[in-house]
């Protein structure tokens, strides 16, 4: 059922090029514009915290992969009167 289905007989190679594994391999990619993968946001916090703080950014693409940052530390502006 196999032969039928795929050509390939159990115990057969893949492939009829005996030399596959010893040759170099390639991936090619799409060429991706900047504008489909960076993005650039303000976010302003309404209720800041006092002192030190940190923030974590995290992303989900449309391909459903995520990232997330390390601790974005900040602090507040000194105010001089």
């Amino acid at each position: 059922m196999l032969h039928e289905l795929t050509g390939l007989r159990p115990g057969s190679p893949e492939r009829e090029d005996i030399y596959y594994i010893m040759s170099y391999l390639a991936k090619i990619h799409r060429v991706i514009p900047e504008s489909g993968y960076s993005a650039e946001v303000v976010i302003e916090d309404d209720e800041p915290l006092k002192g030190e703080t940190n923030y974590r950014v995290r992303v989900e693409q449309r391909n459903a992969q995520r990232a997330w940052s390390s601790p974005i530390w900040v602090r507040p502006e000194e105010v001089s009167q």
